[in-house]
This record gives C-alpha cells, sequence and structure tokens, in this order.
C-alpha cells in the first residue's frame, strides 16, 4: 500500500488490478493512489485508509474481479466516501451497478477503446484458422522447409456463411470487415439489431445449424 505524502490535498484512491505504469503515472498526478499486493483481498485494506478513498479504479476488469471480488453492497460499505467505481474495459458485471446507484456513486467504463484492434484480432484469428498461418510458419522455423513445402491448406473462406454471437460494437466492427471479403453474414443476439442488415437468429442453436 502506498503511503499517503505529508500534507498532501490530492483525494486518495484505490487502484485494483494490474499497474499499468501510464495509468498509474497518470492517476498519481491528480491523486494519493493506494494498491493491494498480489494475493490481496480487498478486506486487507486498513479500515482507516478506506474511510477516505473517494475512487476505486479497477484496471484490469478480467483480473480484478478474481481477485477481488464483486464490488458489491459490502465492499462499498468499507468505503463511505466512495464516489466512483472506474473499470478499465467495456463489461461491468463485476459491479452492482443498482446498489452504486442508489448510494449516488458514479460507474464508469472504457466502451470503444479496442473496438477496432479487437475486430482486427479476430479477423486474424480467422484466417488463421482457415489457411493454416501458424502451422506453416512452424513448418518454416523449424527448419523443414528444404524437405518439402507445407501442405496448401485444405479449407477456403469462399462459398461460407459466417455467424456470429453478439452484434454490438465489436461484432458490427467485425462484420465490415468480412463484408471486404464478400461474405454473407447472420447473427444471434438477445433481441434485433435494428441498425445492421444480417439476418438476426432468435436461438443459437438454429444459427449454428446453418452457418459454417
Amino acid at each position: 500500500m502506498t503511503a499517503p505524502p505529508a500534507g498532501s490535498s490530492k483525494p486518495p484512491i484505490l487502484l485494483l488490478g494490474p499497474s499499468k505504469p501510464a495509468v498509474a503515472a497518470a492517476l498519481e498526478e491528480a491523486f494519493v493512489v493506494h494498491r493491494l499486493g498480489p494475493g490481496q483481498h480487498i478486506d486487507a485494506f486498513p479500515a482507516d485508509v478506506a474511510r477516505e478513498v473517494v475512487a476505486l479504479a479497477l484496471t484490469g476488469p478480467s483480473v480484478a474481479p478474481r481477485q477481488f471480488g464483486r464490488i458489491d453492497a459490502t465492499v462499498m460499505d468499507r468505503f463511505p466516501k466512495l464516489a466512483c467505481i472506474s473499470t478499465f474495459g467495456v463489461g461491468f458485471e463485476h459491479i452492482d451497478v443498482a446498489q452504486a446507484a442508489a448510494r449516488g456513486i458514479i460507474v464508469t467504463n472504457t466502451p470503444g477503446v479496442h473496438t477496432e484492434e479487437v475486430a482486427d484480432t479476430t479477423l486474424g484469428l480467422l484466417l488463421c484458422t482457415v489457411r493454416e498461418l501458424p502451422q506453416a510458419m512452424r513448418h518454416l522455423q523449424q527448419g523443414r522447409w528444404p524437405t518439402g513445402s507445407y501442405r496448401l491448406s485444405p479449407t477456403t473462406l469462399r462459398g461460407r456463411t459466417i455467424g456470429m454471437v453478439g452484434m454490438g460494437r465489436i461484432g458490427q466492427a467485425i462484420a465490415r470487415r468480412i463484408e471486404a471479403f464478400g461474405l454473407p453474414i447472420v447473427y444471434h443476439a438477445r433481441r434485433p439489431n435494428a441498425g445492421v442488415p444480417y439476418r438476426h437468429y432468435p436461438t443459437l442453436i438454429d444459427l449454428a445449424r446453418d452457418v459454417d
């Protein structure tokens, strides 16, 4: 845990999750930043300091909930001056939003930050799966190419229908890229998205039957 500088007027916050240097440095310009050590649960945070903390910053939404648990009423009770819970990711199911709202605590997330990057990665994985690019690279790196070329990949995207689960920001970014390949797209989501031209399947099973 970081000790606050003597006489500091900066409000204290608690940083939960992996410490990213650029993020931590920016936070430290405006706040006294406290941290918990690896493996420590939020209950280990000193109660006298917790009473002064004004914000929780979750820097690893996929990691922090596993270590610190859900940010629920019990956790919020430990931080009576809490005014903001900020999670550095799209999802916020690890935060009891209704409880936070009832207490006047602002909850923030970061939608859209990685949308295009995730979509690029998805297309990369799709191409690697169909064209067997990682396997071909290993064939080359292992020095096996003088004795024979890697096989022609047996699959193709031609003539295939792409089925997607979800059609939010990331789903639509992926779909835009798939359209450039000239492939038909269908999707399953809890409800149809009126803003997209693709066919909606009410059930995932029906979708799975009709796609490749």
